[in-house]
């Protein structure tokens, strides 16, 4: 979605690579100047769209680029990459569904870790877990390492992953789970009247500058000092518990 300002949003939308270089050629150069500077077309083709190649050469785009000229080098470099993608050849289809319902409650047997896709260690909110799947990932080889070295590979032994992944991002997975499960029991209108409450007072500018986007649970408790985010967050709530889809 392209916007022009915080809360302004151009009505126009890219669903893919094609579209966003199409999209380049007349959508206002102000939505292109802000969602350039906030590094946004950069994040989306690499999380989104998986396009690490092109986001990295966007982001070699200097950083003050504004206007025409900034127009002018987006539509190169996303073409250029079309054209390559074009003469690339399918060799093989390889995918797997991404668990967005909370972490497994057991991710420990004997002789086994679960880690990652596989453990559900996913944030519900987006789908992204490259963040917590490392955090994890580390966790689970210094445990296996220590097993090695006592040649104890049981449960019991094992279990401390299990206690010492929740201590580092089990509050994170569980308060994203919730906020996702009440952002899809909003309608569209309270939900644009939510981000609309959020740009008037001024929220989506807190979050964007204390905020994290991998540690949202957190990011929330740190802009809770702010005046605007409890009106936020009370009118949030009442039109969750109003929604007829409550979840």
């Amino acid at each position: 979605m392209f916007y022009q300002s915080p809360g302004e949003f151009t009505g126009k939308n890219a669903l893919s690579l094609s579209d966003f270089g199409k999209m380049l050629r007349f959508i206002e150069v102000q939505s292109i100047d802000f969602h350039f500077s906030r590094g946004d077309f950069r994040r989306w083709i690499q999380l989104i769209i998986g396009d690490v190649d092109l986001a990295i050469r966007i982001n070699r785009i200097p950083q003050d680029a504004r206007g025409e000229k900034l127009r002018n080098d987006l539509i190169r470099v996303v073409n250029e990459r079309l054209s390559e993608l074009k003469k690339s050849r399918h060799t093989y289809t390889s995918v797997h569904p991404i668990p967005m319902e909370g972490p497994l409650p057991r991710t420990v047997s004997d002789g086994f870790l679960a880690v990652g896709d596989a453990a559900s260690q996913v944030k519900p909110t987006t789908g992204g877990g490259v963040i917590f799947g490392l955090t994890c990932a580390q966790i689970a080889g210094e445990v296996a390492c220590k097993a090695v070295d006592v040649q104890n590979f049981s449960e019991t032994l094992l279990s401390s992953y299990q206690s010492l992944w929740k201590r580092m991002v089990g509050f994170e997975l569980n308060t994203m789970l919730r906020m996702r499960k009440m952002l899809d029991s909003l309608s569209d209108r309270r939900l644009d009247n939510v981000i609309g409450l959020c740009s008037r007072l001024g929220v989506d500018n807190v979050l964007e500058k204390a905020g994290d986007l991998d540690f949202q649970g957190r990011s929330l408790i740190s802009v809770a000092k702010y005046p605007g985010t409890a009106a936020v967050i009370s009118y949030f709530i009442f039109s969750w518990l109003t929604s007829a889809t409550r979840q």
